[in-house]
């Protein structure tokens, strides 16, 4: 109100929008292999790798103990001095993330990717997520665009791709990278067995020596198959 009456309003770093210690339930969570298996590969997972999670407590991006947390819920005043910075308490809001912390802390400790990121996609600014470093860089990779530029085409494809199947190689080559089983959707006509093709030709021109691949399809396109490698 002073600020649209035209007065000058100098307010302290941490009480203002962006200095804001904010409280919030984290997500600590990590890659974990299957009992019996051999460790997770950052190059290769699915949705469902097993993440080991820990709830914890925090304000400001530092994690804070029940005792602490409860302390601040019962203090009587709304700005209180913490760890040597001030900050503004919303009690009722601290009050409901200590109750979720506590409903959920003794849950079981691992959880699937997918599930993962189900939360995250459902979850609201109250939910800070705290990686390890393998997790990070897988999520890095699943969102890096980068990796969808169009890719020219292979030496020894007998035909030419259009622009949206060089972009879809591009996506299939992305997805076997990080070890997921992409699927092609183009319709009917769009050239999905030229853009497969395609895929296996490239792998073999850049890896050289490759196992044979598998390939199930219907007898109708087996003359696509022989002319265009």
């Amino acid at each position: 109100m002073l600020g649209d009456a035209g007065y000058t309003v100098i307010v302290p770093a941490w009480w203002t929008p962006d200095g804001r210690r904010r409280t919030k339930v984290r997500l600590k969570t990590a890659l974990r292999s299957p009992k019996g298996t051999a460790a997770v590969s950052h190059g290769h997972f699915s949705l469902s790798t097993i993440i080991a999670y820990e709830y914890q407590l925090s304000i400001g991006g530092q994690v804070v103990s029940e005792e602490e947390w409860q302390q601040l819920v019962n203090a009587k005043t709304p700005l209180v001095q913490f760890r040597g910075q001030w900050m503004e308490l919303d009690r009722d809001k601290m009050q409901q993330l200590l109750e979720f912390w506590q409903t959920h802390q003794h849950e079981e400790p691992e959880i699937t990717l997918l599930d993962m990121l189900k939360i995250g996609a459902e979850s609201e600014d109250d939910l800070e997520w705290d990686y390890d470093e393998g997790l990070r860089d897988m999520l890095s990779r699943l969102n890096d665009k980068n990796a969808f530029a169009p890719i020219p085409d292979p030496h020894a494809l007998q035909g030419s791709l259009r622009e949206y199947q060089k972009r879809g190689v591009a996506w299939l080559q992305y997805l076997e990278s990080l070890g997921l089983n992409p699927c092609l959707a183009d319709d009917m006509g769009l050239g999905k067995t030229l853009e497969v093709i395609a895929r296996l030709l490239k792998e073999r021109e850049e890896a050289g020596s490759v196992p044979p691949t598998l390939v199930i399809a219907p007898t109708s396109v087996l003359g696509n198959w022989r002319k265009e490698i």
